[in-house]
Order: structure tokens, then sequence, then C-alpha cells
């Protein structure tokens, strides 16, 4: 089974836009209320700061580039990857960008491969848009390293060797409503890499992947 990138995110997007508008229609007489502090991820009047976070989400690997896989294009192949992550907000570096920390574990689910992957990074995360008061959004990028507990056949195949150790990347977009910031909406690509060699020199890439989850701020 193959998934087309491209029609998988906008369809995901539509859903969630739509979601949102029906939330707000629902109820004319009250006016959307702003983020009042954009670091803390809330709400005026929400009094509790939520700089922890959960995240539970599945992507699918791609042969594709990643910079194929940014762009939403290319092909999603029919070997999966469930993730958890536990991630904390260590500093706000500006009013709108924070720095994090997060440690994840993974298990792959086959058909390829069905080894454990465990991946620890710092993340930068832009928290404000023009549209934030109406649709709440988030945009993260992090860097890190990735431990496989055997080596990928994934990346052998598509490489003819990797390393267990390897660099890692992540981008993700969070999708929330105002009104419940604590509970996102995730996007992300999840990619490890040889980081031009550092970790693996007969390697130009490892892996890409694309997936959605979901995101909960405590």
């Amino acid at each position: 089974m193959r998934i087309r990138l491209g029609k998988s995110f906008a369809g995901l997007v539509a859903a969630w836009l739509l979601a949102s508008a029906s939330t707000v229609l629902a109820e004319p007489s009250i006016p959307a209320e702003p983020i009042a502090h954009d670091a803390d991820y809330k709400v005026a009047g929400t009094p509790k700061d939520r700089p922890w976070a959960f995240t539970l989400y599945t992507v699918w690997l791609s042969e594709e580039q990643l910079g194929d896989v940014l762009l939403f294009q290319g092909e999603l192949e029919d070997s999966q990857l469930w993730v958890v992550g536990l991630s904390r907000r260590v500093a706000s570096l500006t009013k709108n960008l924070d720095f994090e920390i997060e440690a994840q574990l993974g298990k792959h689910a086959g058909p390829v491969q069905r080894h454990w992957e465990t991946n620890l990074l710092g993340t930068l995360r832009w928290s404000r848009f023009p549209w934030s008061n109406h649709i709440g959004t988030t945009l993260a990028t992090g860097l890190g390293v990735s431990y496989a507990f055997e080596e990928p056949e994934f990346e052998i195949q598509a490489h003819e060797k990797t390393n267990r150790l390897l660099a890692y990347i992540m981008v993700e977009l969070t999708l929330f409503i105002p009104a419940i910031p604590q509970w996102q909406l995730v996007t992300r690509i999840h990619h490890r890499s040889s980081a031009y060699g550092t970790f693996e020199s007969d390697i130009q890439g490892a892996s890409n992947s694309f997936g959605l989850g979901l995101k909960y701020r405590f």
C-alpha cells in the first residue's frame, strides 16, 4: 500500500479547519479568546502554565528524500512506526520562540521491520501566527540523535547499509482550538540521517517518514 503524501496532508488540514470553524460558529455570541501569552500556550483566564507535553503519533516511512517529504511530495510506504514522546519547555528565547527538550520511544509495526527505536532531541518552537486567535498553530523543528535497537531493514534496502546510531531531525506542525489549547493535532516529519557522513560515511541519508497524532500539554 502506498499513500500520496500531498493529498493526505491536504485532507487532514481541511478536516481540522472545518471542525474549528464549526466550533466558532456554534457560539456566535462568544468572541474568540486571544492567546494571552504565547509562550505559555494558554488563553485569557487560564492561570495554569503548561510546560510539559505528551505526544502520541504514528508515521509511515518513505523512500523519498527529506526535501520531497517537506514539500508533501512523493509516496508513503506500507511500513509504520508508532512513537510516544515526552517534552518540556526549558526556555522562552523570545515572546514567541521556545526551546524544548524531548525524549521518544518508538516501535516499528512492520511489515519490513519491527524493532524498537529511541530518540533524544532539542527543539525550537514558534508559537504565534496571524490567525492564532481563531486556530492555534505552532511550528517546531528539532535536532538530536536516534538509536535503533536493531539495524533497520528499511534503511538497508534503500542504502545497502546503515548504522544503529544516527542523527535525528523532527519537523512538527500543531493545530488547536484556542478554547482548549491543551489538546493539539500534530503532523510530524520523522527523519533519521547520517548527517553528511558523520555517523555512516557510505550513506547520504537513512529514512524519512510522515504522519500524524495528538499532543496533550500539561
